[in-house]
């Protein structure tokens, strides 16, 4: 009995130890998984925060570069305003100085006059031009009067080529312009001379076997116009503009000029009906001569000078020549 009493209490003994080391163990258990737990939210928490953050640093990041972009396009901006403000002050300064603008005045003044003489009419419209003069003139009619023109502007061209570099463009364009003048006169006043009126009012043709004489004339007005007043203006903005402003200054002088080319020649038949073909003739005689007496006056010749002394002498003044003039004259008396 005593030697059971003893076995019972040592079990229950033993089985004590073991239930207060598996109390123990479970308790170290739940303590390792809750401190896992607690690992893991904090863990969670640190992601969740670390996402929150990094979207915000995006969001951040994107307006950051947003605003800066913002700025730099303002500022990119400013500079390329005061860049253009710059640019247009540089171009108001070269074309403000005398050697510039001197030159783009007479040119723009030459190509004036040279389509208000009227020889790109004659030519765009000499069909028009030539029926309205009769259409026949001898074995010729219209369109064998415009092969003519054709040849006579070919052939003109190739020696005023060799004559500009001879004789120069100032004299080449005087006797061009003077040449229109007297051709085109010549014309109206055939034209004039060729039409007589009846009692009734009505026109009749008179000098009929003298037509070719009419298309002699005209077609002298073209030939003295391709010896010079035609052809030359164009080669003149390559000689008499500064090369700093030649670019520019050039392509402004071919658009003028074909501006004028286009409001002359579209103008031309509503001024037909308005006018008579004499009447034009003499229009174009005038201009041509107004054309010859402002090339004498005010453009210089430009055959054996450079371009150095071109400018010189559109920069310097009216005093200064004078100047030099009377220190010249001075420099010879004895």
């Amino acid at each position: 009995m005593n030697l059971l009493t003893h076995e019972m209490i040592s079990m229950n003994m033993e089985f004590q130890r073991y239930f207060a080391l598996y109390h123990c163990l479970q308790t170290q258990n739940h303590s390792k998984q809750h401190d896992h737990l607690q690992t893991v939210k904090k863990d969670n928490i640190f992601t969740d925060t670390r996402v929150r953050l990094f979207t915000f640093y995006h969001i951040y990041e994107e307006e950051y570069l947003r605003i800066m972009e913002t700025c730099g396009n303002h500022v990119v901006n400013d500079k390329a305003s005061k860049n253009i403000i710059v640019s247009v002050k540089n171009y108001y300064h070269m074309f403000a100085s005398p050697e510039a603008y001197k030159p783009m005045l007479i040119l723009f003044s030459l190509f004036l006059l040279q389509q208000l003489s009227g020889s790109y009419v004659i030519i765009f419209y000499a069909i028009s031009v030539f029926r309205e003069m009769g259409g026949t003139f001898g074995n010729f009619n219209e369109h064998g009067a415009l092969v003519m023109l054709g040849i006579i502007r070919f052939v003109i061209s190739i020696v005023t080529v060799f004559c500009s570099r001879k004789y120069g463009r100032r004299v080449l364009c005087i006797m061009s312009g003077i040449g229109m003048t007297i051709s085109m006169f010549l014309s109206g006043m055939y034209m004039h001379f060729a039409l007589s009126y009846d009692e009734n009012g009505n026109t009749e043709e008179t000098m009929v076997d003298q037509k070719w004489l009419l298309l002699f004339f005209v077609l002298a007005y073209i030939c003295t116009g391709s010896f010079g007043f035609i052809v030359i203006p164009w080669t003149l903005i390559g000689e008499l503009l500064p090369v700093y402003i030649r670019g520019i200054g050039g392509g402004v002088m071919v658009s003028f000029a074909y501006i004028i080319m286009f409001a002359v020649i579209k103008s031309y038949p509503y001024i037909l009906k308005s006018m008579t073909i004499e009447g034009i003739f003499f229009f174009f005689s005038f201009m041509s001569l107004t054309g010859a007496a402002f090339i004498y006056f005010f453009l210089p010749e430009t055959l054996g000078k450079s371009f150095f002394e071109i400018e010189k002498f559109f920069s310097s003044t009216k005093k200064k020549k004078m100047h030099d003039t009377k220190r010249s004259i001075n420099s010879e008396d004895p």
